[in-house]
């Protein structure tokens, strides 16, 4: 009887740590703060030029995403870096900065450019306000 209890005791405790894990391609619903990020890029003369704004959902929980271009699986992300297609979606993002929302992506993938800001990157379908 104190074995099984104790099974049952390591088995909650292993399952406390586990990530939702994701591959490329993946179109997942996450949830989390949208931030709206301004980074100043230093020019030449040494005074900063603001560039466009990007988008990171800060999410309630962490992931993980299995990467097809590195082939490595990068685990505890915390945020994801997002971006719209349609022009309708980039209002979205900005209507929804600063705000808890969940996002309905058309597809997750891993960074593999100095473009993506965040390990994931993902497109996004829907955007609701919570």
């Amino acid at each position: 009887m104190k074995i099984l209890a104790l099974a049952a005791a390591a088995l909650l405790f292993a399952g406390q740590g586990a990530f939702a894990c994701y591959e490329d391609g993946d179109a997942p619903i996450l949830t989390g703060r949208l931030i709206s990020v301004q980074p100043a890029i230093a020019s030449a003369s040494g005074a900063s030029s603001a560039t466009e704004p990007y988008y990171v959902l800060e999410l309630d929980a962490p992931v993980c995403i299995k990467g097809e271009y590195s082939n490595r699986i990068a685990r505890d992300i915390r945020s994801v870096h997002v971006f719209a297609v349609e022009r309708a979606r980039e209002a979205d993002l900005k209507r929804n900065a600063g705000k808890r929302v969940s996002v309905a992506f058309m597809t997750v993938f891993e960074e593999y450019n100095s473009l993506h800001r965040r390990p994931m990157v993902g497109s996004i379908r829907t955007i609701k306000q919570l």
